[in-house]
């Protein structure tokens, strides 16, 4: 059974720097803004095109 697809966009590591300075400085609303910044870019269309290029030229194992 494979897993879903993750392709990390620019969103995703905004999301990723602001979870961790929320994280190191104690702040839930700073951490939550990461962590919707990360799940947004995953449901954003560029991502989901990225992915299906990807698909479309990787080879199938």
């Amino acid at each position: 059974m494979k897993g879903p697809d993750v392709v990390l966009g620019p969103l995703a590591t905004v999301g990723a720097a602001l979870f961790g300075l929320g994280v190191l400085r104690r702040s839930w609303k700073l951490a939550a803004a990461g962590a919707v910044a990360i799940v947004a870019d995953q449901r954003l269309p560029a991502a989901r095109r990225l992915k299906h290029e990807l698909r479309k030229h990787a080879p199938q194992a």
